[in-house]
This record gives C-alpha cells, sequence and structure tokens, in this order.
C-alpha cells in the first residue's frame, strides 16, 4: 500500500479570499490558469510565501501588499518549486511583514489518469467512449489543479 505524507497547511499565510480562473485544453490533456489569493501574512517577516502545488508549473507571480495609506506592488525576484515538498516559494528581496497580501500566480499544469486534481472520466454513449472532465479536491488534491 502506498502511503502519503501530507505537509500541513503553512500557517505563516491565511487566505482569506481565492479568485480562480484555468482554462482546459482537453485535445492536449493539460491546463492553465490564474489564481489571486487575498489574505494576511502572520509571523515573522521573511522575503518568501510558501504555497502548496503539486505537479504545477507556476511561470510568473505578483505580490501586492495592503495597508491602510494603499496598496503596493513588491517585486518578485524568484519563484523556486520545491516539488520534493509539492510547494512553490514566491521570493523577494524587500522583507514581507505581517500584514494583508494579494498574490497572483500563473500556471499550467497536466490532466492526469488519476482520479486526482483534474483528470478525465470515461463513459459510453451510444457505443461511442467520451470522456468528461472531473475534479477531485478532497483532502489535498486542490494543489493539482491551482497553487493554494
Amino acid at each position: 500500500m502506498l502511503m502519503t505524507t501530507v505537509t500541513r497547511l503553512f500557517n505563516q499565510f491565511q487566505p482569506e479570499h481565492y479568485e480562480l480562473s484555468i482554462q482546459l485544453d482537453r485535445a492536449g490533456m493539460k491546463f492553465d490558469g490564474t489564481v489571486t489569493i487575498r489574505g494576511k501574512k502572520v509571523g515573522r517577516p521573511s522575503q518568501r510565501l510558501t504555497f502548496h502545488q503539486k505537479g504545477l508549473n507556476v511561470t510568473s507571480a505578483r505580490i501586492i501588499y495592503r495597508d491602510k495609506k494603499g496598496e503596493r506592488d513588491i517585486p518578485v525576484v524568484r519563484i523556486n518549486h520545491q516539488r520534493s515538498f509539492d510547494e512553490v516559494r514566491v521570493h523577494s528581496d524587500e522583507m514581507l511583514y505581517p500584514g494583508m497580501y494579494e498574490i497572483t500566480l500563473v500556471f499550467d499544469g497536466i490532466i492526469t489518469p488519476g482520479m486526482t486534481g483534474i483528470y478525465p472520466c470515461y463513459y459510453k454513449q451510444d457505443g461511442q467512449e467520451l470522456a468528461l472532465l472531473a475534479t477531485q479536491f478532497e483532502s489535498h488534491h486542490a494543489r493539482e489543479a491551482f497553487p493554494c
């Protein structure tokens, strides 16, 4: 029996709202999308934010810091995929202090044959095999469809 170890949710960033857009390429069995996550950074200041992902390629990121003075872009200097930990780390040269942030991540991935993330589900209609695309986000499989 294959056992999977799932890292618990990161506690340095507390998401409050997600905006997600995914475009499916059924013929190519792949997808791409954009997710914007608004939330609160807590804990010690750092120069990175870490999100869960599995098998995704994050191609760009944007960090916006919000406070009572307004909003300010914080330049992203590096996106680091930690595949062995199922993480993506967004780095800045600036210190990220506790407060409200909006992070936008552009990503792509593949539609997998397993019944996790985004996967094909086959059925027959009038003797013809057809496929629909389904999702499985329960427990920790949402990270296979979008960074979260």
